[in-house]
């Protein structure tokens, strides 16, 4: 269990000295106050479509999806419980509505790359890794596609809102995958290393979103801390219990646990900036639910079964990205 922790804390040791000197810059006027918006526009015009496309075409593979239909299937059920119970539920906290749809995606998407990755790698290897990351794939698509519906304060969904930079890589990241078409040295070497500038930029965001607000009111609210502790602690035990009384397959198993163990991925915070909703209750989400997850207490409560399940055991095709492991939910 103190490899678990270790692993959490020093990953969100990193993401805080980020999101620190984002808040310290801001705070100190070395940041233009409207320069948010632009870091916000080069995550989700740059960023993250580099790096959603060169996951895409490490893991979207034939012989990939042949083999773990079953994964696939069940992480797509687990997506749509989420969805149904992140809607019905969000409305407990807020009636708000630019409020309430940041609740809607915080319960629905766990950060699955910055955090879920590097702890599944370091505590359990690559075998397992790369399991997980498979699992994730239904939660990558409806993320860039429900997720930025979510956090859009205009709902209108067309073919030309859909037609966003990060979707437009989705189709062909899945279209190279699929038909494992060769890429040129150097376009891989843009696309890792774009990819990996998505993690520091969205915390160095999250920082001078901070700044921008008093901290001692965004730090106050109850609802926040509640809403954490069901979706670190309540809802994973929940869910350990009836996978038990289930008899659910122990590798799924664990990677449902996973997934459903993670804190608020920093999209609630990355969107909203783009689109103009509620990035400030985003980063008291993502802020105190990653802080909760390095608590070695909550972290316990919230990842028993990461330790009891079998690790699984299908081994990967290949090397795994170094810019993937930087992915959000």
């Amino acid at each position: 269990m103190f490899g678990v922790f270790s692993t959490t804390l020093s990953q969100c040791l990193v993401l805080f000295t980020f999101i620190a000197i984002g808040y310290i810059m801001a705070k100190a006027k070395k940041i233009p106050e409207n320069y948010s918006k632009g870091i916000s526009n080069l995550l989700v015009y740059i960023f993250a479509p580099l790096l959603t496309f060169g996951t895409l075409v490490d893991n979207f593979k034939t012989e990939v999806l042949a083999d773990k239909v079953y994964t696939l299937i069940f992480s797509s059920a687990l997506l749509l419980v989420l969805v149904i119970f992140s809607y019905i539920f969000a409305k407990v906290f807020s009636s708000d509505k630019l409020e309430y749809d940041i609740y809607v995606y915080s319960f629905m998407f766990p950060n699955s790359g910055y955090i879920g990755y590097p702890l599944v790698l370091a505590i359990f290897g690559e075998k397992a890794l790369f399991e997980f990351m498979i699992f994730c794939i239904p939660f990558l698509i409806l993320t860039y596609t429900l997720g930025i519906y979510t956090l859009n304060p205009d709902k209108v969904l067309n073919i030309k809102k859909l037609a966003n930079p990060i979707t437009i890589s989705m189709i062909m990241g899945m279209i190279v995958g699929v038909l494992n078409i060769p890429i040129p040295g150097f376009v891989a070497s843009v696309v890792d290393t774009g990819g990996s500038c998505m993690a520091p930029a969205a915390m160095l965001l999250t920082g001078m979103v901070f700044a921008s607000n008093d901290l001692r009111s965004m730090f106050s609210k109850v609802k926040i801390y509640i809403a954490c502790v069901i979706k670190l602690v309540i809802i994973p035990l929940i869910g350990i219990f009836i996978l038990s009384l289930l008899g659910v397959n122990k590798d799924i198993a664990f990677l449902i646990t996973v997934m459903i163990s993670l804190p608020t991925g920093l999209n609630s915070i990355i969107f909203p900036e783009v689109y103009g909703g509620d990035s400030c209750t985003g980063a008291q989400l993502c802020a105190v639910s990653t802080t909760m997850t390095s608590t070695p207490a909550l972290y316990r409560a919230s990842t028993l079964s990461m330790v009891s399940f079998a690790i699984p055991t299908a081994a990967p095709t290949r090397s795994l990205p170094a810019a993937s492991l930087a992915l959000f939910g």
